[in-house]
């Protein structure tokens, strides 16, 4: 078979944030596409009954969603009007008359929004702005040309993820020194439905179409559960599987109702892999499961059940399962028929030849000594025709996962001959409240460890060499496999280490400008104040010699708002300074991430280049 190109790994495009509108008969999503070195987005709509396609808004471009997130765009709920957030800020609502909108008009042109919703109540549009701002929107006597604004909230540091239930709006937020998921409360004026727990994060607050149901998302029970309440009973999905992950976003949609409320949709992570799963609000039936791979942005309307499905072998495609035989299927009875609505991305990813590059990975689990012990999970991905080398990857985050979705990188190197191990350290998500907390006060320490006890594992298991074993990490997975290494220094576990925007200086971080993360350091590394010394000992770039004999590539851009390119500088300087190896490459115009084609493909060609000086 050809190995996969570093111009199909850079091909982008995608497709998100999938809204039915109500009636069932369509779809609209966010598609991206990359042309030449620059991308563009679309507001589209397919008919779900023959993929009919129409561009509703392509200027002003709509805004995209973050992986399988969305909050971009909402219908009202006849179906006659439809409210996108845009790239470059602002708010617009387009007016139909049948398939095709008849007008478009601002409702807001300052801040970045996220989340419309449209109320049962009036005609007025409910969004979320700037992460703090709950404002309500609407149309003066004009209509189509002017809006006025009410700020219902901003009484707390976030805010986003809103609905509205009985006329009142409820919406996800907290307060700094937390991030959402480790303590996040549900706001509302209607008591009956406001959430606030100690050591207990919300998500999703979501109400069926109808507006008679409502449930939400939360880790009471240790997991990431769904909670429904109709007529007045309160129902938990309790599960083993959590139903959602960290919401790093804005719009994170892994489960929803169907019109009426009856139905809840839902997705469960399964050691990282996926499925999708359907069941009674209320009532003693089992859940039956209707689809598998990881899905995301799920949407819900009469007898049409859409989502963005992928998997390891699998490009992300906007898939519709048929529920118009909802007691059949759940009586196991019957398998809903699932169509294709829109394929995303290159079309050369679903030629034969490269979708076999893709692998199922066997899922592994590590007992990890260090530092309190834990099992930790692995998921081995080995190529068929294997090279005798091992890359050992760790996610960012930290709190964070890689699930079994398509990942072209990985289908770059499998198909090289490389055997990748994805390590899900202590403080991934996916296994519950406590596995996600245990990182707390460990960071830099309690995590390098996993990925030595991981790596070593792997090595065993397959018989792979040190001299063959390279680590690699972006952002905070940068610092666990940097911290690997220093604390495997008398033993090590790899023979070089490639990172992206890696975390270095731990103060530093702390004390940088990210509104978003930065609060949420000292929890994370357990210092407490500036003059602790676990902030040098956690920090790779104070114990330098660690280094000599591994080298370490490193890419980062020059405007990284988040990890900056400091932290990539400390470190060169430190290691190059007693004798090491440490190179650079500085990515002009990039932040935190690469989005810039030429700048992608230099990071596949030069990390390639340095492999091979390892694995000939």
């Amino acid at each position: 078979m050809p190995v996969i190109s570093v111009d199909l790994c850079v091909s982008g495009g995608d497709v998100t944030d999938p809204r039915i509108r109500p009636g069932g008969k369509w779809v609209s999503a966010i598609h991206t596409m990359v042309q030449g070195a620059s991308k563009t987005s679309a507001l589209k709509m397919w008919r779900l009954s023959d993929g009919v396609e129409h561009t509703l808004l392509s200027d002003p471009m709509p805004a995209t969603g973050r992986g399988l997130s969305g909050g971009v765009h909402q219908w009202s709920h006849d179906g006659s009007q439809l409210c996108v957030a845009l790239a470059d800020g602002g708010l617009l609502v387009l007016k139909f008359d049948g398939e095709m909108p008849i007008s478009k008009h601002v409702a807001a042109d300052v801040g970045w929004w996220t989340t419309p919703v449209f109320s049962r109540v009036d005609n007025s549009v409910i969004a979320v702005r700037d992460w703090h701002d709950i404002v309500r929107l609407s149309p003066t006597e004009l209509q189509d040309v002017q809006w006025t604004q009410e700020q219902l909230f901003h009484d707390g540091d976030f805010a986003w993820d809103l609905d509205e239930y009985m006329g009142a709006s409820v919406f996800h937020a907290w307060n700094r020194p937390h991030m959402p998921w480790t303590q996040s409360r549900l706001v509302s004026d209607n008591e009956t439905i406001r959430r606030s727990l100690d050591n207990v994060a919300y998500q999703q607050p979501r109400v069926c179409r109808d507006g008679s149901t409502f449930g939400y998302i939360s880790d009471r029970n240790g997991v990431r559960n769904i909670t429904v309440i109709r007529d007045g009973i309160e129902v938990s999905i309790d599960d083993a599987c959590e139903h959602a992950g960290p919401t790093w976003g804005s719009g994170l949609r892994t489960w929803s109702f169907n019109t009426d409320g009856t139905m809840v949709a839902y997705t469960r992570n399964e050691d990282g892999y996926g499925s999708l799963w359907v069941r009674p609000v209320i009532g003693g039936v089992s859940p039956v499961r209707i689809g598998r791979a990881v899905h995301g942005c799920v949407s819900w309307e009469d007898d049409s059940l859409v989502a963005i499905r992928s998997g390891a072998k699998t490009p992300p495609e906007m898939v519709c399962y048929d529920m118009s035989q909802i007691e059949q299927l759940l009586s196991e009875l019957h398998k809903p028929e699932k169509r294709i609505v829109f394929y995303a991305g290159d079309s050369r990813w679903h030629d034969d030849a490269v979708r076999d590059h893709g692998v199922e990975p066997t899922v592994i689990k590590v007992a990890s000594t260090q530092v309190n012990n834990l099992t930790i999970t692995v998921r081995l991905y080995q190529p068929e025709q294997p090279n005798g080398a091992l890359l050992s990857w760790v996610h960012g985050g930290p709190n964070d996962q890689w699930q079994v979705s398509f990942m072209p990188r990985h289908l770059f190197w499998l198909s090289r001959g490389y055997t990748i191990a994805v390590i899900d350290h202590r403080g991934s998500t996916g296994y519950g409240r406590a596995f996600q907390q245990s990182l707390e006060g460990h960071w830099g320490d309690g995590d390098a460890y996993d990925v030595i006890d991981a790596t070593r594992h792997v090595q065993q298991m397959l018989s792979i060499d040190v001299e063959n074993t390279v680590l690699l990490g972006s952002s905070a997975g940068g610092l666990s496999v940097l911290g690997a290494v220093v604390r495997s220094a008398a033993d090590p576990i790899a023979s070089a280490v490639v990172a992206s925007y890696p975390v270095v200086d731990l103060l530093s971080l702390a004390r940088a400008d990210d509104p978003f993360e930065a609060h949420y350091v000292p929890t994370l590394v357990g210092a407490r104040g500036d003059d602790d010394s676990v902030w040098t000992q956690r920090s790779p770039h104070s114990q330098p010699s660690a280094f000599i004999g591994v080298p370490v590539l490193i890419f980062h851009g020059d405007s990284d708002p988040v990890v900056p390119l400091s932290h990539s500088v400390v470190l060169r300087d430190a290691v190059t300074s007693v004798g090491g190896e440490v190179t650079v490459h500085v990515m002009a115009g990039e932040g935190h991430g690469f989005r810039q084609r030429h700048n992608q493909e230099f990071e596949y060609v030069t990390t390639e280049q340095f492999l091979q000086r390892f694995v000939p």
